[in-house]
């Protein structure tokens, strides 16, 4: 195969996706498709409509669990040959600093070559570090004084008991887990609404 070029990659994409949606009775509508190879940074107005319209009568997750499952099911049945797992490599590698909405399940079947740029994944890394913070913060804050308190490492002795000390150890325990827990699932939930 020649050099994928950004358009060439996209088709070799859609077509892998339509070919395996056949083959597992899989409905695969028009706008599915079209979304599916839909970029915010260069879609026109009729395609910004579509993409409302999409959101309005869709479940983004269910979709991108749909598709990510097709491909991952494409490439598991052409791995087995080594030149369709060239084509693959070399239409991901053309994608990779691409923007559009089929990338995005393409990351989520896990598939080989789709990686991003190392600037790409040092974004990504920050942005995971920044979304680790607060829990991370959350989890030091009950944690350190629990570690403390129970171990009592600098032998300041405020607590005296060492079965107290041994019975406060769970309480601590559960406290980060809760915590934590708890901001986890505040996250979750202001995600979905802004979904």
């Amino acid at each position: 195969m020649e050099l994928a070029t950004t358009a060439s990659a996209k088709r070799f994409l859609l077509a892998k996706l339509e070919e395996q949606a056949v083959l597992d009775g899989v409905p695969l509508s028009d706008v599915e498709k079209k979304m599916f190879l839909f970029s915010e940074e260069t879609a026109s107005e009729k395609m910004q409509a579509l993409a409302q319209e999409f959101d309005a009568a869709c479940d983004d997750a269910e979709y991108e669990s749909k598709i990510s499952k097709l491909l991952r099911a494409a490439f598991r049945r052409d791995k087995q040959t080594p030149d369709a797992v060239a084509e693959w490599k070399q239409s991901l590698a053309a994608l990779r600093d691409v923007d559009f909405y089929g990338l995005v399940m393409v990351q989520q079947a896990g598939l080989p070559f789709s990686r991003r740029s190392v600037a790409g994944d040092i974004r990504l890394g920050v942005g995971a570090f920044l979304e680790l913070a607060p829990v991370a913060a959350i989890a030091l804050a009950v944690g350190v004084p629990g570690f403390l308190i129970v171990f009592d490492p600098f032998q300041w002795g405020l607590i005296h008991s060492e079965w107290i000390r041994l019975a406060l150890f769970p309480v601590f325990g559960f406290g980060v887990w809760w915590a934590v827990g708890r901001y986890s699932e505040s996250e979750f939930a202001k995600a979905r609404k802004s979904h």
